[in-house]
């Protein structure tokens, strides 16, 4: 029983034996072929993966740019307020962040010299134009017209005074002569009227004589008689020769007053006139000095040239001193637009143009959070400068936007601030650089002899 037992035994554990067998036979198959459906998957991932970077590659560009430094700008710069002369400050409109306009007083100098000069110029200028009104009614006779120079009455008193005893003492002269001529005229009159009574005395004289003639034939008067009668003609005769001559003396004197009166006042006028074109002369002089004096003194307030913002006050206190040309005020002009402006290397100016798009990445704001501003070339300089050694171009942007955003809150530029510009230059498809190194050796060696 017992050898049974074990034959028994034995044969179930041959029978577990060769079932285990299967097992472990089957158990390999199956990890066998997990292997390699494992092994197929990642290649056929791989080869997708592959094919997708590679149409992607195809397809997707790379910018080609140029990085350069730049800084913001104002379209027009900033106007400096400057006094030509120069003086002392006398007083302050404005203080900075004030918006002024155009012509509005900024500031106000003092210069006793300049005010005196112009007190003086303009006292000699309407000195001389009371004196030639004075000399031109001389000239008229008439009263002259001081109504214009009221503020002047110490000078008005003077010339009135002046004109009053020239006026008196022509009138005077002119009189004297008049009546001198008068007198004369009248003297000539009368012996005119005597010539004519002695020549009718004459007439009668001579039809006298004619009678006694005739009663000295007839005997009927003595020869006395007719003596008498022609001696009276004789006399007559004489008489009236003489009163004829007086006449013509005292003509010849009326003619001389006559002319001498005129002879007077042709004189008199013309030296006045000659005072008149002297006085003329002098008071243009006095008056093309007027403006340049007038300006030196309307330059003592100085006004602003733009309407604007004052952005500085180069002065601050009363009584500085300014130096000619120095400038007393900065001032923005006000709705000025914001430009850029970039240096470009000479080394790569032959890959810019105009029109390119720039992206701008201030300095004072970082762009991964507040981003970049936008820009396109404008124009380029023709020339260039020399800074450290090395030559720029300078070119000049368009901006489309003055701020950054970020969450909703504007950061808005400011002149002067500067920035980092990406120049898009061109692109280039990802597999081009790829495939660069392939190309490049295939090159060479289909050159190779």
């Amino acid at each position: 029983m017992k050898g049974k037992d074990n034959l028994e035994q034995n044969f179930e554990d041959i029978i577990e034996e060769s079932i285990n067998s299967v097992h472990s036979d089957s158990s390999s198959v199956l990890i066998a072929k997990n292997s390699s459906n494992s092994s197929q998957k990642v290649s056929s991932v791989a080869f997708v993966f592959f094919f997708i970077l590679l149409i992607w590659g195809s397809q997707a560009e790379l910018e080609i740019t140029v990085a350069t430094r730049g800084e913001i700008l104002l379209n027009s710069d900033i106007e400096k307020v400057q006094h030509l002369e120069g003086g002392i400050l006398e007083k302050l409109y404005v203080a900075p962040g004030d918006i002024v306009y155009k012509g509005q007083k900024i500031a106000q100098l003092r210069s006793k010299d300049k005010l005196g000069d112009l007190a003086v110029n303009l006292f000699e200028i309407n000195q001389l134009r009371i004196e030639l009104i004075k000399y031109e009614s001389l000239i008229s006779q008439q009263e002259p017209d001081f109504s214009a120079f009221k503020d002047y009455p110490q000078t008005l008193k003077i010339q009135q005074e002046q004109w009053r005893e020239e006026n008196s003492k022509n009138v005077t002269s002119d009189d004297l002569m008049e009546h001198d001529i008068a007198h004369k005229t009248v003297i000539i009159d009368s012996m005119k009227q005597r010539i004519l009574s002695s020549t009718a005395q004459l007439n009668i004289i001579k039809k006298q004589l004619a009678i006694k003639e005739q009663l000295y034939k007839e005997e009927m008067a003595s020869y006395t008689d007719v003596l008498n009668m022609q001696v009276q003609e004789m006399n007559m005769l004489r008489e009236i020769e003489n009163l004829e001559e007086s006449v013509v003396n005292e003509g010849f004197l009326l003619t001389r007053l006559t002319k001498q009166l005129e002879n007077t006042k042709f004189i008199r006028d013309s030296e006045y006139r000659t005072k008149v074109v002297a006085l003329d002369k002098e008071l243009s002089i006095k008056s093309k000095m007027l403006p340049s004096i007038s300006d030196k003194v309307d330059r003592l307030f100085v006004y602003s040239p733009v309407d604007g913002t004052v952005d500085k006050l180069n002065y601050n206190y009363i009584s500085a001193i300014i130096s000619p040309g120095d400038s007393i005020a900065d001032i923005t002009p006000l709705n000025n637009a914001l430009r850029a402006e970039i240096k470009i290397a000479r080394k790569d100016i032959g890959f810019i143009v105009k029109g390119q798009k720039v992206k701008l990445k201030l300095d004072a704001y970082n762009f991964a959070k507040y981003g970049v501003i936008d820009a396109v070339i404008s124009s380029i300089s023709r020339g260039s400068y020399e800074e450290k050694e090395e030559e720029f171009f300078l070119a000049e942007l368009t901006i489309n936007k003055n701020y950054l955003e970020n969450k909703g809150v504007k950061y808005h530029l400011a002149p002067y601030m500067e920035f980092t510009a990406d120049v898009k230059t061109g692109s280039r498809k990802i597999i081009d650089y790829a495939l660069k190194p392939i190309m490049a050796a295939l090159e060479e060696s289909f050159n190779e002899r």
